[in-house]
């Protein structure tokens, strides 16, 4: 975590938007001072949930954070979205539900599964392209995998077919390692699943931005340098991390007519 707060510190934009990653086993704590941070005073928070059970030290996490919202003197509005089984259909009709309850100022939290958070995420990003105001929105991830919690995408279906939008980032992530540590099992297992990609996809990444196709984060492989090197067994050559450091020529594109 240590190469995204040095982003985050140096500069913000770099990561489009994410201005705060809170991370460690009592990550919660920091709730409250982080929506002061983030300018939220007097407009009351949104708190979206899913009916999905999720637990921090065996206690149950959704009434918790209401809890210690309202105990640090915030006025908190739960909105709870899906069937009382935690399913979710990510729709626009979900999104226009939590557009109805944003607010001028309001800041809002987004406590639930990866479908929660984008419906919340595209709500406050729809928000913003109707009205031109940017509501402090903070994700608190509750799986040790699924891209929504820190992606500026949105996965939200339209006329039965599920499509991604360009969205927006969370201003803030908060990574509870209690809330992490009592994560649905699933969730997990397919987390490391999620590693085992990434850990390979860099160099699509840094070939498309060196290509100008798309950007290019490098706190985003430097924060995985300890996993992919666990990944790969290395002998006495050099980890992938230190190889992929060293300098190399890049090709100049588009190839000149007298290349191969």
């Amino acid at each position: 975590m240590d190469a995204v707060r040095d982003a985050l510190d140096g500069d913000a934009p770099a990561l489009d938007g994410l201005r705060i990653v809170e991370a460690g086993p009592d990550a919660l704590d920091a709730l409250p001072a982080i929506l002061e941070r983030l300018g939220s005073a007097g407009s009351g928070v949104l708190v979206t949930q899913d009916r999905r059970p999720f637990t921090r030290d065996g206690a149950s996490l959704k009434p918790l954070v209401a809890e210690r919202l309202r105990a640090a003197g915030h006025t908190v509005e739960v909105l709870e979205l899906g069937d009382g089984h935690g399913h979710m259909e990510s729709d626009f009709a979900e999104v226009d539900q939590v557009r109805r309850h944003l607010g001028e100022g309001r800041a809002v939290v987004a406590l639930g599964s990866g479908k929660l958070c984008d419906v919340t995420k595209h709500a406050c990003h729809l928000h913003t392209e109707e009205h031109g105001e940017h509501l402090p929105l903070v994700v608190v991830q509750t799986a040790n995998s699924v891209i929504a919690f820190g992606s500026g995408m949105a996965t939200i279906t339209k006329d039965g077919v599920k499509r991604t939008w360009p969205s927006r980032l969370p201003d803030a992530l908060v990574l509870d390692g209690r809330v992490l540590r009592d994560a649905p099992a699933d969730s997990t297992l397919g987390g490391i699943g999620d590693l085992a990609v990434i850990a390979v996809s860099f160099g699509d990444w840094r070939l498309g931005a060196e290509l100008g196709l798309s950007s290019y984060t490098p706190a985003s492989f430097d924060v995985l340098a300890d996993v992919r090197d666990q990944f790969f067994t290395t002998g006495g050559r050099r980890s992938p991390t230190e190889a992929w450091r060293a300098p190399r020529p890049w090709p100049s594109w588009p190839p000149s007519a007298a290349s191969p």
